[in-house]
């Protein structure tokens, strides 16, 4: 019972088969000696409180309140974040373990040994990492340079708590004009986070390149890393250029010449003719059509595109006809001896035909031929570019038809024709013959039909009004004796 009430036995001086003795005047004594049992609390064997320390003692004393809390763990969160609180970081959980003791009087139900603590409350100090964009600003504690977290030393009566690391956004480099205005759609690098200090930037940070202009200082090193730096840059007066090019119309508007590269300053005139070059291909046989380059005109001030002038040619022509002849070899343009030259068939603009009358029959009596002459005549068109006959215009003769020709009287003769009629005139010679035939005689006959010897026989004459008879009533001879 007693040791249900907490107690341990030390002694018990009441022997085991003890008997009374024979002495009236003495109370046999016997004595049995107990102590107060002990309890510990231990982290494995904790404290119940409000349950009895003696469990077959229920109406005992109980576990004290405390007596379960024999183990704690006080934790350091390091959390890093931005100027809203977001995570830049992940945290860090720093965590000190400690175990408490004690020893309870099963009796009393009071503290023997109150409990006493051990354990490791040394926490490291935590080196601030570099967030890249990031500057640290602050440390809200545990630190002396205000960048990294310290170590410190905390015991189980410390409650867990956090220390917050705050991060700032790391400013830009601005490039600005001459007027410090932001120049638009240009790169503005922020400044890179020192590798070796989380609260500092790269010193020297070189300007970014901006495109047509020159910055004033080659590298920035920002005072306040959180703090915008504008830098001025100068425009850059780049040379402008300008071209004037030369077009064929007839191919295509395909270049043949070009100026090349014009350079100058903006607004400044641009130094050049285009009579010299005009003049060169109008030699070759260009006709200019339109000159797309204006007297006076300046350099622009647009870097990415080049000025561009267009002046327009076509090809020439030169027409060949009889009133304008042309000569096979020599150079369609003149002042061009290296081009084209006129070919058999350019100068193929005229032709000569004839109708020839021949007269036949009469020896050498017959008379001259009768020629008559006929011309067909048309123009030719060539490029005086390329030298090839681009048009040419229908053959025209000089006449329709060739005129009549009569026949000659030819005396002792007479013809198969009075008249030749004149043919049409063609693009071929045309020939006609007449032919001459020995006029009869009249010969005198005796009545038997002989010829009478030594008679005249004289021969017709030819009908001095047509060649193609004789002359009628022709006298007979006269035969004398008959």
């Amino acid at each position: 019972q007693l040791e249900n009430q907490g107690y341990v036995l030390v002694s018990d001086g009441f022997p085991a088969g003890a008997t009374f003795d024979d002495d009236d005047n003495t109370t046999q004594t016997y004595t049995v000696v107990l102590k107060h049992g002990q309890q510990p609390v231990t982290p494995t064997n904790p404290g119940k409180p409000g349950e009895p320390i003696n469990p077959n003692d229920p109406d005992g004393p109980k576990y004290p309140d405390g007596s379960d809390q024999v183990t704690k763990d006080v934790t350091r969160t390091i959390q890093y974040v931005d100027e809203n609180g977001n995570k830049v970081s992940e945290p860090v959980e720093q965590t000190a373990h400690f175990t408490g003791e004690g020893v309870l009087d099963k009796v009393t139900g009071q503290w023997i040994t109150p409990i006493t603590w051990t354990g490791d409350g040394n926490l490291t100090g935590e080196k601030t990492p570099v967030v890249e964009g990031y500057h640290v600003v602050r440390v809200s504690r545990d630190s002396t340079d205000n960048i990294n977290v310290d170590g410190t030393t905390v015991n189980h009566e410390t409650n867990d708590y956090t220390v917050t690391v705050s991060y700032a956004k790391n400013g830009k480099i601005i490039p600005v004009d001459p007027s410090g205005e932001p120049i638009p759609n240009v790169p503005t690098p922020q400044y890179p986070t020192d590798p070796t200090d989380p609260a500092k930037v790269t010193p020297n940070e070189p300007v970014p390149n901006v495109p047509g202009y020159t910055p004033s200082v080659p590298t920035v090193t920002p005072t306040d890393p959180g703090k915008d730096t504008p830098v001025p840059y100068n425009p850059i007066v780049n040379d402008q250029t300008a071209v004037v090019n030369y077009v064929d119309q007839d191919n295509n508007n395909a270049q043949i010449a070009t100026s090349g590269n014009l350079t100058g300053k903006p607004g400044s005139v641009i130094n050049y003719s285009t009579a010299d070059q005009i003049k060169q291909l109008e030699d070759q046989g260009y006709v200019l059509v339109s000159d797309g380059f204006p007297a006076g005109a300046v350099f622009d001030n647009d870097d990415n595109t080049t000025q561009t002038y267009t002046v327009v040619l076509k090809h020439g022509t030169t027409t060949f006809k009889p009133d304008k002849p042309g000569t096979p070899g020599e150079p369609i343009n003149p002042n061009y001896p290296d081009g084209p030259k006129v070919t058999n068939e350019d100068v193929d603009y005229l032709k000569d035909v004839k109708f020839t009358v021949h007269y036949v029959g009469a020896g050498n009596d017959n008379p001259a031929d009768n020629v008559q002459n006929a011309q067909w005549t048309r123009s030719i068109t060539v490029d005086n570019v390329t030298g090839k006959i681009i048009s040419s215009t229908e053959w025209v003769s000089n006449k329709g038809s060739y005129d009549g020709v009569k026949t000659p009287v030819v005396n002792g003769y007479h013809a198969d024709r009075a008249q030749v009629d004149g043919p049409s005139v063609t693009m071929e010679d045309q020939e006609a013959t007449v032919t001459y035939v020995p006029n009869g005689k009249i010969i005198p006959v005796d009545p038997n039909g002989t010829p009478i010897p030594d008679a005249p026989t004289p021969q017709y004459p030819t009908d001095p009004t047509d060649p193609t008879k004789v002359t009628p009533d022709e006298p007979v001879p006269t035969i004398p004796g008959y």
